[in-house]
Parts: C-alpha cells; structure tokens; sequence
C-alpha cells in the first residue's frame, strides 16, 4: 500500500466540503419544493373535501325537499282523488235528480194536454198556421235564353259576388257556371226601379256600379252597393216582393230570370247525372247496372279541380276514390323499377274527359294503386266517389227503392163505405173543422145511416189563381190508391160551378197542430209514438214510389183511438224509378237544402222533414226560424250542426235528428242501403212495439175524447157567419174529371 501524504490529503478536504454542501443545499431545495407540493396538495385534498361535504349536503337537502315534495305530491293526489269522487257522486246525484224532473214534468206536460180544455178562442198569433210555398207547375221547359258573351273581368267579378252571398254560394259548380253564362247586363238613370214592391218577383241582380236605395211602405232601409247581390228570392221561389230597390245615382247591374236560372241549371244537373250514370253502368267492376242505384250514386259524386302537374293517384297509395274526368287531361305512368333514377316514370297513356280510373277502390278493400295519374292540361275537373259513400248507398246488398213492409193487409184498414151514388144532397152539414184561404173542411153527416165524413171544400176560382189545378188532380188520385191506417181515407170527390170537394175519413181526435200549440210541446214518449206513426206513413208511401213534401204538425190528424194519420196530399208526386223533381215547394221551415238551391230532390225531403218534426214535437218550434223567410233559408242552409239542442232532447233524439237533418241527401238516415228500417232500428226506438203499432193493438200514451161521430170538440171554433163569403163562380171546364 503506498504512503499517503497527510498534507496532500488535506487539501482536498475544502472542495468535496463544498460541493457537498452545494448538494445538500440543493436537495434541501428540492425538499422544500416537495414539501410545497405535499402541503399544496393537503390544501387541494381539504378544498376538495370542502366540495364534496358541501355536494353532500346539497344532496342530502335535495333528497329531503325530494321526499317532502312527493309526500306533497301523494297528498294533493289523494285530496284530488277525493275531489273527483265526490263530484262524481254529485254528477250522479243531480243526473237522477234531472232524470226525475225531466220525469215529473213529462207526468205533468202529459196531464196538461189530457186535461186542459180546448180553448174556443185563441190569440191571434196562436190561431195562425204557417204559410206554405204555392206550387208554380210550369216547367220552364220552354224558356229560351243565350249566353251572354263577357270578359274573363266581369266573369270573375260576377264570381265573386255570388261566392259572397248566402244563398248562392252554395250552389253547386255547375249552377254557378251556369248563372254566369246567362246573366245579362243592364244599365238605369238614376232615380229608375230595378224592383218594386208588390210586384211579382221573376229576377235576381248583381249591382256591377253606382248604389241603390232599399224602401219599405216609403221608409229607407238599406243601401245596396256595388259588388252586392239581391232578389234572390225571385229566381228561389217566386212571389211578390216586399221592398222597393231604386237606383241612387246611375248604375250598371247584371240579371238573371228565374225562369232562365230553372231551366238551365236543371239541364245542367241532368246532364251531368246522365253521364255519370252512363259511365258507372260501363264499369264492370263496379257491377251496378240498376237506375235508381245509378241515380244514387250520380247524387253522390263530389266535383273536384286539380292544376297541371299534380299527383291525383300516386301508384302504391291504397285506393279509396273512384274519379270520372269532367274536363281536361291526365296522364297515366308507372314508376321504372330498373331505372337508376328512383323518380323515374314510364308514361301509359292520355286519359280525356269521360274517361275515369280507380274503380277497384269502390270494392276492393285496401286495394293499391298501380300507376300514377297526373294533371295534364292547365286545369283538371273529375267527378268522385269515395268507397264510404259507394258502401252506404249501395254495399253488397242492394235494396230496392220500393222495398218496404206490407202494411196493406193490415187488420185495422176499414173499407171504403157504399157511397157510389150519394149526391152532396144527401148531407147534413154539422160544424167547420178548418178553414183557410183554399176553402174550408166541414162535418158532414149523411142523411141516412148517420155516418159522418170530413168534406174538404175548395175553391175553384183560387185553385185557378195558384195554378194548382195538376195539384189537386194529383191530390185526388194518389188519396184515391192509398189503403193504409196512417193515411186520411178519400171516399168520393164532387164539383159544383164555385167548389171542388173530397169526401174523406173523419178524424176527431183533432189536429196534432192544435195539441202540439196547447201543450207546447210533446215528452219524448209521446212525441216517439208520433214520430212511429209518421214512419209507417211514408214508408207505405215512399213503397209506391210517392213523394209527400208538406210534413208538418198543421197536416197530420189524431183519430179516435189517438193514433196518427196524415192528411192533405197538395204537394204528393209520383216518382219513377231513380227520378228526381224540382218544383219549389212546401213549408219554408221544413224544406231540405237541396230544394232551395234547385237541385233536384227525391224522397229524402220527407226524412228531412222527419227531422225537423221530431225537433218541433221535443221543443214547440222547427229548428230554423225567422221572421224572413230569406233568413229561414239562410240557417237550413247552415245546417243541423249550427243549432244548439235544448237539454231537454235526449242524446238519442238529438243523434236520430242530425242523422236524418244531413245536408247531402245521399247521407240521410233513411235514404241508404237499409232504407227506412234504418230509421225504425235507431236507438231512439230502441224498445218499441212497432207489430203493435201496425197491427193497432199499442196503446198510445193520450187518447183524446171523442163523444160521439159528431163531436167537435178537439178543434177550434169556427162561426160559419165569420166564414162565408161571396165565391165567384169558375167554369173553364179544368175539373171535367173530378
């Protein structure tokens, strides 16, 4: 081992000390700065434990207001649960308590008609029975006209006016077509009368310039400005107008005769029926072949209008609407399945006016489009058919117009008595049942035997007046064939230079109208056994194809036994199979729709009516009322559905009124594939004895008193003095065969 030098050694001493103080140094640093980021970290751990007591808390106190708030939330629950239970409770109570009433005041509305005396003298207002719409017979068949040729400006603005009028904004397409085609344009100087009152109403106006003023009696009313329509009336019904339009200062207007307006919207409506008949009989697929069937459906089809380029069928869609094209071009294509394009379409064909497709819908279910069909011309007009309206009217079992039950050969159907050889001679003439401006009915009695008769006197010279000489033709032959227990009985007619006269069945029990005005109206069940009486009628009639178009309270008669029977046949047509007719007629407050706005009417004008009586029985007022007759029209032509039911008619009542109150005819309950029994099986009648009805063994809920074949007692008084009048002699000859 070698020899160290101590001196050497020593002087090596200072630098190791110094650099390892250097060191330590240096790792003191480092340990202060551990010693940072340890304490720095204890502050992060006591800050983060600072959150998570604080998130703790909040937690716990969101668990607690949590709890609270559903202990809360089942509190209210079960209070509101207690709530509904006891109003629940109270619902039920005050609907027994309504039920009773509604009981009670049935019980005494019933003793009320039973019991109450017929009064001798009746108000004024009380005594009056409502006007009807006098027939006018003539056809207009014969009436000429041209078209008036006009600017597309004036077509438009005659356009406008008649969609912003109340009436005639519910025409049909093709009417509306047709009163712009004829209207002609007319000019007046000022102070000139376009109308006069009292004079006969045969034209409607359209004011294009200038104003005119509206009297009464003298007495200003309105002014009529440009752009407004009026007399619309005229070219309805007829009749005498009630006001007077002058013109205020110069002004051009545009008219239309009634005459013109029948005649051609009639032809246009048939014309288009025709061709939708034709069309649909040459659909195999479709199988209907029968015309009243045709008829039908032709009174069903909707009109609708579709512009270049637009999808009428797109191929796939499932099928629910057959189309017949009116007017314009389609074009059929399929969709190409192999194309790269999947818009791409491979055109078919061209479809023109007359052609139709989609014929599968109406009888095969959820059958699927295979092409598409595309407006192809600036505008397209097709005629449809939806699937709904097709199964309603005609379904898989097709009934006939004249199906019906045979209440011919029904027991309580008296023969006619032997009077083949009595002469008025052989008559007392006992009290006046009735009277009006056609006459009066009176009691007779035959001079031996003691049998009495209501004979029905009317005046020749007003027959003549009205134009009702067909009427009363058709009135006696149709009274003449019916045989039913529902229906007045004609024995006989007779003539002399001043009256025509029909021998009828007496019905003492009195008119409903009388019953109905003393007792305000009917209890639902006596209003139903009514209402039964009257289906039995019009369904023998309507079995005969007969139209009776005058249902109201004023025409129907009580017999002995208190059934109902009705009378006067006026207004009565026969109808062909699948005809319509379009005289303007009947009582303002019960026509349909259909017949204020000329468009033909059938059958379904007597369910109308249906509905409106059942209404009148449950409430002692028609649903659509007003002073002017104009505004009568207006609210039928609002609908049913506008009218607000008193919650004296039962859901039942009310839904049976609706269903036969539907403005398409077509929809009418009673005018579908299950005829009247549809009405007979609603469940208003749910329960009711209808063999026992037909066969007269029910017994009806008020049986009026009747002492006697001669007592009057259940009609108003009527002084013979108060009723004579001077009546002028007619003898054209028209009554040869009465």
């Amino acid at each position: 081992m070698p020899f160290l030098c101590c001196c050497r050694q020593k002087k090596k001493y200072p630098t190791v000390i110094a650099n390892n103080n250097a060191e330590i140094a240096k790792l003191k640093e480092q340990l202060n700065e551990k010693q940072k980021e340890i304490n720095d970290g204890f502050e992060e751990k006591e800050r983060i434990n600072g959150k998570f007591q604080d998130a703790r808390q909040e937690l716990e106190t969101l668990r607690r207001d949590k709890r609270q708030t559903e202990s809360k939330l089942k509190e209210d629950l079960t209070k509101k649960d207690k709530t509904i239970k006891k109003l629940k409770d109270d619902l039920q109570g005050k609907e027994k308590t309504i039920s009773e009433l509604r009981a009670r005041v049935e019980e005494l509305e019933l003793k009320m008609s039973t019991e109450s005396p017929p009064s001798e003298v009746q108000p004024e207002e009380q005594q009056k029975k409502r006007p009807i719409i006098p027939s006018r017979h003539k056809t207009n068949d014969d009436v000429q006209a041209e078209k008036t040729p006009k600017s597309e400006e004036d077509r438009q603005f005659l356009l406008n006016a008649i969609q912003s009028n109340d009436i005639l904004r519910r025409l049909s397409n093709v009417q509306i077509e047709q009163i712009i085609d004829y209207m002609v344009p007319v000019e007046y100087p000022k102070g000139d009368a376009l109308i006069k009152e009292g004079d006969e109403g045969d034209r409607f106006y359209i004011l294009q310039k200038g104003k005119c003023a509206v009297t009464i009696k003298q007495k200003h009313i309105s002014t009529i400005k440009e752009g407004s329509g009026f007399g619309e009336i005229a070219i309805l019904e007829g009749g005498k107008r009630t006001a007077t339009v002058t013109a205020a200062e110069a002004v051009k207007a545009w008219f239309l005769l009634r005459g013109v307006f029948k005649r051609f919207t009639k032809e246009a409506i048939q014309q288009r029926d025709n061709e939708v008949m034709r069309i649909m009989k040459s659909v195999e697929k479709i199988g209907v072949t029968g015309r009243y069937q045709l008829s039908r459906i032709a009174q069903a089809v909707n009109e609708e209008d579709f512009s270049c380029g637009q999808y009428i069928v797109r191929q796939g869609e499932v099928g629910r609407i057959f189309y017949i094209i009116k007017s314009g071009e389609v074009d059929v294509t399929q969709n190409s399945p192999n194309s790269s394009d999947d818009k791409a379409e491979t055109w078919i064909r061209v479809l023109k006016s007359g052609d139709y497709f989609g014929e599968g819908a109406l009888r095969e279910s959820h059958n699927k489009r295979g092409a598409n069909v595309i407006a192809k011309t600036a505008k397209v007009s097709c005629y449809t058919l939806d699937e709904e309206s097709f199964n309603q009217l005609i379904g898989e079992a097709v009934q006939p117009w004249n199906d019906g039950d045979d209440i011919e050969s029904s027991p309580i159907i008296s023969h006619r008595p032997s009077i083949i050889d009595v002469t008025l001679q052989d008559f007392n003439f006992l009290a006046i049942l009735g009277s009006g401006g056609f006459g009066r009915v009176e009691l007779v009695q035959m001079k031996r035997g003691n049998k009495t008769f209501a004979l029905k006197c009317m005046k020749k010279i007003h027959i003549i007046e009205t134009k009702q000489e067909d009427h009363v033709y058709s009135e006696k032959r149709i009274m003449m064939r019916c045989q039913s227990p529902f229906i007045v009985r004609l024995f006989k007619t007779f003539k002399n230079k001043k009256y025509v006269y029909m021998l009828m069945e007496p019905c003492l029990g009195g008119e409903l109208w009388k019953h109905l005005r003393d007792a305000r109206k009917f209890p639902h069940s006596r209003t139903r056994f009514y209402t039964a009486c009257v289906v039995e009628a019009l369904s023998y009639l309507h079995k005969r194809r007969i139209l009776y178009r005058d249902l109201k309270p004023e025409n129907l008669l009580l017999d002995n036994r208190g059934y109902v029977k009705i009378v006067d046949f006026g207004f009565a047509k026969e109808l062909d199979v699948g005809e319509r007719t379009w005289t303007f007629c009947g009582t303002p407050q019960y026509v349909a729709p259909e017949i204020i706005l000329n468009q033909g009417h059938d059958i379904s004008v007597d369910y109308w009516a249906l509905g409106i009586l059942i209404y009148e029985f449950l409430t002692g007022n028609p649903p659509f009322d007003a002073v002017d007759q104009m505004k009568t029209y207006r609210k039928i032509l609002r609908g049913i559905d506008a009218v607000e039911f008193p919650v004296s008619i039962e859901k039942k009542a009310q839904n049976l009124i609706r269903r036969l109150c539907k403005e398409h005819p077509t929809e009418r309950l009673g005018n579908m594939k299950g005829g009247i029994n549809d009405i007979k099986g609603h469940s208003w009648f749910s329960g009711f004895d209808w063999e026992g009805l037909r066969s007269g063994t029910l017994v009806p809920e008020y049986v009026p008193i009747v002492n006697g074949n001669d007592d009057v007692g259940n009609f108003d008084t009527f002084h013979r003095r108060l009723t004579q009048e001077h009546v002028p002699s007619e003898t054209s000859g028209w009554d040869m065969d009465f």
